[in-house]
């Protein structure tokens, strides 16, 4: 019952920004399901939050790289298991983040991204190399859109 609430209001979180439509509702069903996500659902979950409109995997790719979001620093494998590193790496690049001095110096990486994530309370502290379930990156995701509505990003 909670999980069935999450999934509804994130996509009507998503579908107020018109985000979603048609099949979003299913595929959100089947990622919060899953006992370990995948880059690729990473991949369509940012593209989501992002405003990308039902597309495929290739296209919500190309999406996020002209958004700067995927960079060759970190590639895609789409059918890889998640980290949460990962996760956090993307969804701060998809927010603008750069890091604070430290990324300056050392360069923003998995593991200063992930650190961020988790002392803003949009992660939970497990590792950065610890793998998320879909419904931690659902959480993820609706915690931050739950946030940009309320002009709190």
């Amino acid at each position: 019952m909670i999980r069935q609430f999450a999934i509804l209001t994130i996509f009507a979180l998503l579908s107020a920004n018109a985000a979603c439509a048609g099949g979003m509702v299913q595929y959100l069903r089947q990622v919060d399901g899953k006992n370990r996500a995948t880059q690729g659902d990473m991949v369509m979950v940012i593209g989501m939050f992002l405003g990308q409109k039902d597309s495929n995997y290739s296209q919500t790719t190309e999406f996020l790289k002209e958004r700067g979001v995927i960079d060759d620093k970190y590639p895609i494998a789409p059918t890889q298991e998640l980290k949460r590193g990962v996760a956090a790496y993307h969804f701060a690049r998809a927010l603008g983040w750069k890091g604070g001095w430290l990324a300056r110096v050392v360069g923003f990486d998995r593991r200063i991204a992930y650190k961020e994530m988790v002392s803003k309370g949009y992660m939970r502290p497990y590792g950065a190399h610890s793998p998320m379930t879909g419904s931690d990156l659902l959480g993820v995701m609706r915690i931050l859109t739950s946030n940009r509505r309320r002009g709190q990003l």
